[in-house]
């Protein structure tokens, strides 16, 4: 997906200086101390299903986010790199009804 077009839902972290947007297959982690913001890189979501919520721990070292992926929800984590996401844990997938 093409974050460029207009921002889509995300996260701040708390210090301010990191930016996590999400689409339904991607988060992307973004550098806005900088102006332009770059890109940091980019992280698998959940192929096919939904972002559910983002957010970043509160040193901005990682962030999560809950995916929905036909009625399983899922929890990842990425700790936020120079190099972009680098993932963490993936866990937690529950089935609902």
């Amino acid at each position: 997906q093409d974050f460029s077009a207009r921002l889509p839902p995300g996260c701040s972290s708390p210090d301010g200086r990191w930016l996590a947007a999400y689409s339904n297959a991607e988060v992307a982690i973004f550098d806005v101390s900088a102006s332009p913001p770059p890109e940091l890189g980019r992280a698998s979501a959940a192929a096919g299903g939904l972002t559910m919520a983002l957010w970043f721990s509160p040193d901005g070292r990682f962030v999560g986010g809950v995916f929905q992926n036909n009625n399983i929800l899922f929890v990842k984590v990425w700790a936020v790199t120079p190099r972009g996401p680098v993932l963490r844990s993936e866990s937690g997938r529950h089935q609902y009804a």
